[in-house]
């Protein structure tokens, strides 16, 4: 009895059968004691039949029933064990596709993780390249892109025998504007000086700003060299308008020299 115990999980309905079954099993030592008092006195026959008829009987039967219901609860039938097969296949199959879902989103966690850092990468290297070659405060191409741009288009000229051009252009009156207004009104009229060179040029002119109050055009294809005494207006009209910068009015012109490929030079 103490191993049954064991064996069974403490609950309501193993605990009442538990009582049933130390019910059973005192009747029965009970009959057998009697069969033994019996057999005692009246003989082996007199017990015999006490113990395989009437109550002795009906007592074994009932214990028969109540160990049987134990096994069976205990001892699955292949029917139970098929479906306690297939539930442990469902499980099986829930905690590998849990595993696999958790494995997924790591994967691709770790994925998103990679692409960030390679765009943050890109974007720290863009900055890094437009730092290296751009003017910090017109943002317009510095000197070091210009000359690649104009090794480049002169090596195009040559291959097709056309013409460029380059414009330089120096600002004027900007001297006395930083030193009369200071340095900040000075950068608002460069900046804004650049925006206006930038509108007159067309659009595969190349502008730089090469130094101070210094800057240069690439014109990489030169049709007709009065092409650029019409830029050249368009620019000298561009600064004519006076530049209001804090209150002040500034006023700046523009002088402007060209050089022709290949009739004033072959190399930059």
């Amino acid at each position: 009895m103490s191993q049954l115990n064991k064996l069974l999980p403490v609950t309501a309905a193993n605990i009442h059968l538990m009582a049933n079954i130390r019910t059973l099993v005192a009747q029965k030592l009970a009959e057998i004691d009697q069969s033994i008092q019996v057999r005692t006195r009246q003989g082996f026959n007199a017990a015999s039949d006490i113990v395989s008829t009437g109550s002795g009987k009906h007592v074994m039967d009932l214990l028969r029933a109540k160990l049987s219901a134990i096994k069976d609860r205990y001892n699955p039938k292949p029917a139970d064990e098929q479906v306690l097969a297939r539930r442990r296949s469902q499980q099986t199959k829930m905690a590998d596709a849990a595993f696999g879902f958790m494995l997924l989103m790591t994967l691709s966690g770790l994925y998103l993780r990679f692409v960030r850092a390679l765009r943050l990468r890109k974007k720290h290297t863009d900055n890094l390249i437009q730092k290296a070659n751009h003017d910090s405060l017109t943002h317009l191409p510095n000197r070091a892109l210009f000359l690649n741009w104009l090794t480049y288009g002169l090596a195009q000229a040559q291959r097709t025998r056309g013409n460029a051009a380059i414009l330089f252009l120096d600002l004027d009156g900007f001297k006395p504007v930083n030193d009369r207004l200071g340095h900040g009104i000075g950068d608002h009229v460069l900046c804004e000086v650049a925006q206006r060179f930038k509108h007159a040029t067309r659009g595969g002119d190349m502008i730089a700003r090469i130094g101070g109050d210094e800057f240069a055009i690439f014109i990489p294809v030169v049709s007709d060299e009065s092409d650029l005494v019409t830029l050249a207006d368009r620019i000298i009209e561009s600064v004519r308008e006076p530049i209001v910068s804090d209150g002040a009015v500034v006023h700046v012109g523009v002088s402007i020299g060209a050089a022709v490929y290949p009739r004033n030079g072959h190399d930059c």
